[in-house]
């Protein structure tokens, strides 16, 4: 191998590496593997709670560093009930996404309560979880701290 083609292949070695490094926090697109995973691992925790087998309508999911947080808004597969909406923190662990915290439910107006805020849920969940990155989390959540 010459000179130019080792430096050549270097090059492109840094930059791919780079760029792995600095993807940071993404959305999976609709239809995607790692977007279906995500989400079977979450309608498994409501069929488990609820009883209901559901489909997501998505307002919001980040995923950075194996960790994802995902908000949503269950409803029936014929898309005439409508449940209370979800979020959840998902670590993905053997290649598997698992739920590591599920968002307390409030009535609008009662986020005063300490189990309520953003700010005391995303405190909980750095305690419990110091490698979820921060990134993932919707900036009203952070806006809170």
């Amino acid at each position: 191998m010459n000179n130019k083609t080792a430096a050549l292949l270097l090059a492109i070695s840094v930059t791919a590496s780079s760029f792995a490094f600095a993807a940071g926090p993404y959305t999976p697109k609709p239809g995607s593997p790692e977007r279906k995973a995500i989400l079977n691992a979450m309608r498994e925790v409501v069929k488990r709670m609820s009883g209901l087998d559901v489909v997501f309508v998505v307002p919001y999911l980040k995923v950075d560093q194996g960790w994802a947080w995902i908000h949503t808004r269950p409803q029936s597969r014929d898309g005439r009930g409508h449940y209370e909406d979800v979020s959840m923190l998902l670590h993905k662990r053997q290649g598997q996404w698992k739920p590591a915290g599920i968002a307390a439910s409030c009535e609008p107006g009662l986020d005063d309560t300490p189990d309520c805020s953003a700010k005391t849920f995303v405190k909980r969940l750095q305690a419990k979880y110091p490698s979820a990155p921060l990134s993932i989390f919707p900036s009203h959540m952070l806006q809170a701290q």
